[in-house]
């Protein structure tokens, strides 16, 4: 069996700055982050072992704690309670996330409805629609019923697919009078997501590697099967069983933007022992 690989692998900018971030963190005390600090439990079981745990609530931790904000943010009234509580904050959040944050309030001030494609839930929507409760998430199936203005700024969750992007776009032209798109799906996605469609016509199936909480890897499956083309979602090699291959000859392996390159290479070595 032949194992073709994504050349869009390892962690991403953002995740590479929150990992160096925390690891190179001095200040005296108590250190958590609040839930995992990315969404792959391998790296979240490494940080344990440096005395890095997490915390689902700031009900957890005491005065003088460090919380450790992940690279998808946190809402503003986590950070406003962490002040109150004498938390210190350590924010990791990633750049490009808090400069779609400061386009969607400039988008807002200037008299735009600010529309958010986005999955509902997800901790980086959550962190940036809290900053302003004017900012609306729509898809396009709500989009019969939505209530819009003439003139719409539309943003997009970092890990969204840019075809569901554009698809939204085309449908909002002839609604309004004036549309801005601002395409905040973060290189790393796009790259990743272009670079698997490019290797599918090649394949008969692709293994994704990444955390089963991790948007980004889910969004490369669900390509990988828009595609025609068998898919497997895998956090470890460990996962990959023989018979899953059976008549295929040649695979695919991609991975999300939170995957170390370590355990994409297990991957690659498994598959090709099979």
């Amino acid at each position: 069996m032949q194992v073709i690989v994504s050349p869009a692998i390892g962690f991403c900018y953002g995740v590479k700055l929150a990992l160096e971030g925390v690891l190179s963190h001095s200040r005296p005390g108590r250190i958590f982050t609040l839930g995992p600090l990315i969404h792959n439990p391998r790296v979240v079981e490494e940080l344990k072992e440096k005395g890095i745990g997490a915390v689902q609530s700031l009900e957890e931790l005491q005065p003088g704690d460090t919380i450790v904000i992940s690279a998808q943010g946190v809402r503003k009234e986590i950070l406003e309670e962490a002040i109150k509580l004498k938390i210190k904050i350590l924010d990791l959040t990633c750049p490009e996330l808090r400069r779609t944050r400061e386009q969607m309030l400039k988008a807002e001030k200037e008299g735009y409805q600010v529309l958010f494609l986005g999955d509902r839930g997800h901790s980086e929507v959550e962190s940036l629609l809290s900053f302003s409760p004017a900012f609306r998430i729509i898809s396009a199936a709500e989009l019969p019923a939505f209530p819009l203005s003439q003139r719409i700024a539309l943003f997009s969750q970092s890990t969204q697919d840019s075809e569901t992007l554009s698809a939204l776009a085309r449908l909002l032209v002839p609604e309004v009078l004036e549309l801005r798109v601002f395409n905040t799906i973060c290189f790393a996605t796009r790259q990743r997501q272009n670079t698997l469609r490019k290797i599918l016509p090649e394949v008969e199936g692709v293994v994704v590697v990444g955390g089963k909480n991790s948007a980004n890897t889910r969004r490369l499956t669900e390509i990988a099967i828009s595609g025609e083309k068998k898919a497997w979602h895998v956090e470890s090699a460990s996962e990959l069983q023989p018979e899953w291959f059976q008549g295929v000859l040649k695979v695919g392996v991609a991975s999300g933007a939170s995957t170390p390159q370590e355990t994409v290479d297990e991957v690659v070595e498994r598959l090709k022992s099979f």
